[in-house]
């Protein structure tokens, strides 16, 4: 993917190793964002924690990084995912964006290939939960473009998104 700026952001399958990036991302991003992503005020990630953020416990499961390229190594600027629940073949998603790099597509380029992963797995569609008060990744959603329902429960949007 190419900013407007000139930026390429390469996307790759997250790997068992990313932990470290992981927590540097995590450190790197804003109360908010991270409020937003796990729905609560989480500051610290430890390494194991980073580590299941890594791991995907099936084989079905799917997690991509967003890296840009820096001297010695790469800087992961984004992570998505999901999870499959076999009963329904739907699949849990969520993804974070590094703040300094918001409103600029890259959550939805991210999502959009997640998409385009499930759906030539077989996956039904995905389900999400959305704060009400996180708008950015609401409209992510929106531009995904599948027929969608959204309940509100327990003050979280309930998204039900069918390919």
């Amino acid at each position: 993917m190419l900013l407007s700026d000139g930026t390429s952001i390469h996307f790759r399958a997250v790997q068992p190793g990313d932990a470290a990036l992981v927590r540097k991302l995590f450190y790197s991003l804003s109360q908010q964002s991270i409020y937003n992503r796990f729905m609560h005020n989480l500051r610290q990630l430890s390494p194991k924690q980073a580590q299941e953020l890594v791991s995907l416990p099936s084989y079905s499961d799917v997690g991509i990084a967003g890296v840009l390229p820096e001297g010695q190594g790469e800087a992961l600027i984004a992570m998505g995912g999901y999870y499959v629940n076999p009963q329904t073949n739907m699949a849990e998603v969520a993804l974070v964006v590094r703040d300094d790099l918001h409103n600029k597509g890259i959550g939805t380029f991210l999502l959009t290939h997640l998409a385009k992963i499930a759906k030539s797995h077989g996956i039904s569609g995905f389900t999400a939960e959305v704060l009400p008060g996180n708008q950015a990744m609401q409209a992510v959603f929106e531009k995904l473009g599948f027929q969608s329902s959204i309940t509100l429960d327990d003050e979280v949007l309930n998204y039900w998104i069918e390919f």
